[in-house]
């Protein structure tokens, strides 16, 4: 969460004077603290000879000044702990307030206003998202409920629907099959679980452009929990990275229904009946492998033989979220190539491909940041969320706020994507 909660706000109450405190006294605790052990200690010594120059361990004047001198030093110790875990307190306390006012900089307006308060970007909304830093792994995401469909809750808009179906048939001449999410998934055991139903094309524009989705998307961000009211396409939104380091970003063709001519980070792929009805789907990483395996052969024409180009497992599944711009869910995802950025570049300019892009760049991680937070309107919708996300899942807070303060606004900044 990115916002103050109460019981942050009664801990800070809490430790405020103390800290106060010790910012002004601290040091002077450990001079007195460390002069009075040093003074009893000297004491305790002198006092265990006598005239005669033996040792008189009995004495009850060293045993005494030996137990107190334990006392001042046993002060700076704590001192020192507590003036520690203060200052570590607040300084995530700080990152986490810093991350959330730029987080809130980029966030769509409507969003901005409802009651979220987790990680988002443009319309992209987080759903869910893994604990652990690097993202799920392919074997960690499950699939069930695919072969049931889905219909409109209500009659009148499953009328509705005909009609428009039967009045716009020239349009889906090839009305394919799309997969949806039936609800709101949990996270168990650091596995998620994603219960789907079928639905089609058809039925996503109709929602679409008769306003249902947006106004069910609207009340699903305030709650973000149960089920799933409005027919869409699940999609895989995948930043690409070569092993020299470089982020892939693809120009959408003019013609696509949706974000055309803008650039994205890296490519998109939705799930297709094909990434169930392969027996291959019950081998290691399952069903999200496949899908993952057939984005990259259709999108980009690499294959998987002997793992030369890429390995599935160097892919990772970092949240599940909601673009609420055309109210539909997907999963935000960073795969790392085998190759280098010249022989990706060979590959797609020498071979055949179903992709939906017309160009490409290769640009670093920290390049594309830049052209993200100071020229948004240029990409994908989703672009900034998979690149936010991706920065925060390799880097610490503090980091990724060192790297926004150091290019928002810069002249560096200036635009290499015509």
């Amino acid at each position: 969460m990115l916002q103050t909660t109460d019981k942050q706000m009664v801990i800070d109450k809490l430790i405020f004077y103390p800290r106060m405190f010790l910012k002004k006294w601290e040091w002077a605790i450990y001079t007195n603290c460390a002069s009075i052990a040093i003074t009893l200690i000297v004491t305790a010594i002198a006092s265990l000879e006598d005239h005669s120059g033996k040792y008189i361990l009995e004495n009850s004047t060293s045993h005494i000044c030996f137990k107190i001198a334990w006392i001042p030093i046993l002060v700076m110790v704590l001192v020192y702990l507590f003036s520690k875990s203060v200052n570590c307190y607040y300084k995530n306390n700080y990152c986490a307030v810093t991350l959330g006012q730029i987080n809130q900089k980029y966030i769509d307006p409507s969003i901005r206003q409802s009651s979220y308060k987790g990680l988002a970007w443009g319309n992209a909304v987080t759903v869910q998202a893994t604990n652990e830093r690097w993202g799920w792994r392919f074997d960690h995401i499950a699939f069930d409920g695919e072969e049931f469909y889905f219909s409109m809750k209500e009659r009148l808009q499953e009328e509705a629907y005909e009609q428009f179906r039967a009045e716009n048939e020239f349009r889906f001449s090839d009305d394919s099959v799309k997969y949806m999410l039936e609800e709101i998934p949990m996270v168990s055991h650091e596995k998620l679980l994603l219960r789907l139903r079928q639905t089609s094309f058809s039925k996503i524009v109709f929602a679409k452009e008769n306003g249902l989705n947006r106004a069910i998307c609207e009340q699903m961000i305030d709650k973000m929990h149960g089920e799933v009211l409005f027919p869409h396409s699940l999609c895989l939104h995948t930043l690409i990275e070569t092993k020299d380091h470089k982020i892939l970003l693809t120009q959408r063709g003019e013609n696509l229904y949706y974000h055309p001519g803008k650039w994205s980070i890296s490519i998109e792929e939705q799930l297709d009946g094909k990434d169930f009805q392969s027996s291959a789907s019950k081998r290691e990483g399952g069903r999200m492998r496949l899908w993952y395996e057939r984005m990259l052969e259709e999108e980009l024409a690499l294959t998987n033989e002997d793992e030369i180009q890429y390995d599935w497992r160097n892919a990772k599944i970092l949240s599940l979220f909601l673009e609420a711009d055309i109210a539909n869910f997907s999963l935000c995802c960073v795969g790392r190539l085998n190759i280098n950025s010249d022989e990706l570049s060979a590959i797609l300019c020498s071979r055949q491909r179903k992709s939906e892009f017309s160009r490409f760049e290769f640009l670093t991680l920290e390049e594309t940041f830049i052209h993200i937070i100071n020229h948004p309107d240029h990409f994908h919708p989703t672009a900034g969320y998979r690149v936010w996300m991706t920065l925060l899942s390799r880097y610490s807070i503090s980091d990724v706020i060192k790297l926004y303060n150091k290019y928002h606004h810069s002249p560096e900044a200036a635009l290499k994507l015509n």
